[in-house]
């Protein structure tokens, strides 16, 4: 029996703060004010696409690159969150705070001392520069082309021919279908199947091979002929930049 499977529409809240989360933020409080301003400055300036890989490259240029992915971190995930939930910065703040006095009531994590300037910190930090929006944009749109992909399966069998008395397998015959599955612009999944013929599966080995060669030219292209920024979205990511933010 298959499972049930309840899908609920609409936006979700940002969620439980939790606590690797604040630590990510507490770096901000590690850097002096020079380094702190130069951070700022490198997205004020910015004129790409701002993801967390960037914002890592951007960072590890002013401060040690251990703290640079951790902030990169917290305002990559928390960028997004707030964007998409359209919380205002002041009520994230407020989740924090409310955070810190039942989970770090000695200020162990964030002194009390600092708790105004760590605010401060992380308003700026979070702050719709123009590379967030960017990137923004250029994440929407990859989400507008089409159905999303989710899930493809190709199913190999054999199936017996029987005599006209259905009593004798006379012969066999192997069989492959495709069920491909793909996400609505609702939300919810559809599926569908084809069976596909010996020829069916050596064109889509070559169609899929012509594919990967046109999408390497056009991103060459994009770069070399037409000197564009290409940001990087789920439509752009590669397997081993894939692997690498694992």
């Amino acid at each position: 029996m298959k499972d049930n499977v309840l899908y609920l529409r609409g936006m979700f809240p940002i969620g439980n703060i939790s606590e690797s989360a604040v630590r990510d933020a507490a770096y901000l409080l590690e850097l002096d004010a020079d380094g702190f301003s130069a951070i700022i400055a490198s997205l004020e300036n910015f004129n790409g696409f701002v993801d967390k890989s960037e914002l890592c490259r951007l960072f590890s240029m002013i401060i040690d690159a251990d703290k640079a992915s951790k902030i990169a971190r917290f305002i990559d995930v928390y960028h997004e969150r707030l964007r998409n939930t359209g919380m205002p910065i002041e009520s994230f703040l407020g989740l924090i705070t409310k955070w810190l006095s039942s989970e770090d009531p000695d200020g162990k994590i964030v002194p009390k001392a600092d708790l105004a300037t760590f605010s401060k910190r992380v308003t700026q930090a979070l702050f719709s520069y123009p590379g967030y929006l960017r990137q923004a944009k250029a994440e929407d749109l990859s989400g507008k082309v089409g159905n999303e992909f989710q899930s493809f399966e190709l199913i190999c069998d054999i199936r017996p021919v029987f005599d006209q008395a259905r009593k004798t397998i006379e012969g066999m015959l192997p069989l492959t279908w495709l069920k491909l599955v793909v996400k609505q612009v609702d939300g919810l999944p559809i599926s569908t199947e084809a069976v596909l013929t010996e020829q069916d599966l050596d064109s889509m080995t070559d169609t899929l091979e012509k594919a990967k060669q046109k999408f390497v030219e056009l991103k060459r292209a994009i770069r070399d002929d037409f000197l564009k920024a290409m940001p990087n979205t789920k439509l752009t990511m590669s397997n081993e930049l894939t692997a690498d933010s694992e």
